[in-house]
């Protein structure tokens, strides 16, 4: 028994760490990116879509997970869409009712995410292995890789842009300032950065795996 725990532990960690490195939303999948260049210029806008984003993809997931096989195979992509979206809702109305000036800030991206194919992607891969203890691990995985490197963006943006993070003084003060970091260019410029920092690390630290997915 302790040994079958033990197994079960190890695939979910597994899981996990698909969504963190493996399989990473954004700097793998390209998914969200939308979201994640606009919301990625304040770190503190970063923080709360992405804890909306894992909370959202471990709740739709465990929906997914306990009823998608009840769900007729030509409705099962109207069904996750509707479960996408009612959550994101769900969510969009109470940051609009209890964090105001954070809502306004995130304006029409938070809604965004229920169609940019993440929690879709995030579903599909859930559905290969079905429980829900899956779901939820999957959903997690994602949730925080995407969080991960949509914190990464937001870190490299304001403190080139403005010398700080959130309240806290990063750089000496005779730096000079990289204001274009603050602006949509700076945005894609710091994902451009972050994109070949991750397919280096990637590359150095699993040489045949990218050798391989290369000549595929």
């Amino acid at each position: 028994m302790t040994g079958i725990k033990t197994a079960a532990g190890s695939v979910h960690l597994q899981e996990i760490g698909q969504g963190l490195w493996g399989q990473n939303p954004l700097l793998r999948l390209g998914l969200g990116i939308c979201t994640a260049l606009a919301v990625s210029g304040s770190f503190r806008d970063s923080c709360y879509v992405g804890l909306v984003v894992t909370l959202l993809l471990m709740a739709s997931n465990t929906v997914f997970a306990i009823f998608g096989g009840k769900v007729p195979q030509k409705l099962g992509l109207v069904f996750k869409i509707t479960i996408i979206a009612s959550f994101i809702t769900a969510a969009d109305g109470i940051m609009k009712i209890y964090y105001a000036d954070i809502h306004q800030n995130l304006g029409i991206y938070l809604p965004l995410v229920a169609v940019n194919g993440l929690a879709i992607a995030s579903s599909d891969a859930m559905s290969q292995h079905g429980s829900v203890a899956s779901a939820v691990c999957i959903g997690l995985g994602m949730g925080l890789g995407y969080s991960g490197a949509l914190l990464s963006l937001a870190i490299i943006r304001e403190v080139l842009g403005t010398g700080s993070l959130g309240d806290l003084p990063v750089l000496p003060i005779g730096f000079s300032r990289i204001l274009a970091m603050l602006h949509p260019s700076g945005a894609f410029i710091a994902l451009g950065l972050l994109l070949g920092l991750f397919s280096f690390l990637k590359q150095l630290l699993s040489p045949e795996q990218e050798s391989k997915e290369s000549q595929i």
